[in-house]
């Protein structure tokens, strides 16, 4: 580890971080205190060691370099490299930094080289994370301030999480609104003969070769009520399935026994969520439970699509999770890796569930636990049944929801 020379300069943040790497060269050689200025002025050329000369013979005059503290050199040090002036200016920039456009990660880095120069601005790690906190943007402070964080290295993993949500909440908005588009332009075609009222554009109820009126939501002929975006099934009716696996059907081409109890887990990174469900014979603490449960496929469009989910940022047992809120899931879910990286405290299931995914394999489900979900002020108890799932940490499904009166208002 070799000490960086310094010849001097008129930048303040220049003269601080060198002694910032002096101090990792002291620490990581395990330099004595009074060995520091030894090695700081052997590294110290040009101007900078003039200065030094001239200081020590017009101030420490008579004592030896072994009795001048670190302390002392560093008051005079910074009186000449990192004047008053200076750090005043750094010390108005650090009250008023604010995030901006700026990424989390590039608001720590500038907020945490201000800081060195206002020690009394942030004399501890709660004042420092109440600092930092006030200046993120308002979306990310909103979602953090709750957390109540003192340390400030979770402080700002739980900022960059938030933000990385949020990203990539707005690419998939962004990615449903293109799409909407792009469905409106198609049903302004030849077909779709349009008539204008006080200079609004609608569509107008005409009739195809069928007969059948055009509806004006989805803008297909159909009669009766549209089931659009309503969670609904096209070939049955009934609501809490899609038409891909409709009981009715698959008992119409001769499958085995299908789920009567469906609960959905949307999301993936591979573009897949699994939707569970099982026969409803025998009741278990967690529901209806009889024949192997089984994992079909749902599109990641359709997940985007339905109404009746919306997923967030919340704190489970004080760390921060990605949950879904699924009206649609009939339990509630959380993810392997989730366990393991906050090393949750699992309990055996009343019976092994043997769960079939869509790439063939069967997996056991053996395990639950019991955590503490921390909405604003409301803290409220979940058992959540271990399930491989990939891009949400938490799936709280309708028995969640109904247990604590919980509406989904998207």
């Amino acid at each position: 580890m070799r000490p960086e020379h310094f010849e001097g300069t008129t930048d303040p943040m220049i003269a601080e971080k060198w002694i910032y790497k002096m101090e990792k060269v002291f620490e990581g050689i395990r330099c004595p205190e009074d060995c520091r200025i030894s090695l700081a002025v052997t590294v110290m050329d040009g101007m900078a060691d003039d200065w030094w000369t001239e200081h020590r013979r017009l101030f420490f005059s008579g004592r030896s370099i072994d009795s001048i503290t670190w302390e002392e050199f560093l008051k005079a040090f910074r009186e000449k490299y990192v004047p008053l002036l200076a750090r005043d200016k750094f010390r108005k920039e650090l009250t008023h930094l604010v995030q901006r456009d700026m990424t989390v990660t590039e608001y720590e880095a500038k907020f945490t080289a201000l800081a060195k120069f206002s020690p009394a601005l942030v004399p501890n790690e709660e004042e420092k994370c109440h600092l930092f906190c006030t200046g993120l943007r308002h979306s990310i402070r909103a979602a953090v301030v709750s957390f109540q964080h003192v340390v400030f290295s979770k402080l700002v993993e739980t900022a960059v999480v938030v933000e990385q949500d949020q990203l990539e909440g707005q690419a998939r908005r962004e990615a449903i609104g293109k799409r909407k588009a792009m469905t409106f332009k198609t049903y302004q075609g030849p077909a779709s003969k349009r008539s204008s009222s006080n200079g609004a554009s609608t569509f107008a109820s005409t009739s195809g070769s069928s007969g059948r009126p055009r509806c004006q939501i989805c803008g297909n002929l159909h009669g009766g009520v549209c089931r659009v975006g309503n969670r609904t099934c096209f070939n049955c009716g009934e609501v809490g399935h899609l038409y891909k696996v409709c009981p009715r059907k698959m008992t119409a081409k001769g499958e085995e026994s299908v789920p009567t109890s469906i609960a959905s887990a949307s999301g993936g990174r591979d573009g897949i969520a699994g939707v569970l469900g099982w026969e409803c014979n025998t009741a278990t603490r967690f529901g209806e439970r009889g024949a192997q449960p089984r994992v079909y496929a749902l599109t990641h469009q359709e997940a985007q699509e339905s109404p009746d989910v919306i997923a967030g940022m919340l704190s489970l047992n004080d760390s921060p999770v990605v949950v879904l809120f699924d009206s649609g899931a009939s339990h509630s879910f959380i993810s392997k890796s989730i366990i393991q990286k906050l090393q949750l405290e699992t309990c055996p299931l009343d019976e092994v569930l043997h769960v079939a995914l869509p790439t063939g394999i069967t997996i056991e489900v053996k395990l639950f636990v019991k955590v503490k979900i921390k909405i604003k002020d409301q803290e409220f108890w979940a058992e959540l049944i271990v399930v491989p799932i990939i891009e949400f940490d938490v799936i709280l499904g309708i028995n969640w929801l109904s247990d604590n009166q919980v509406i989904i208002n998207c």
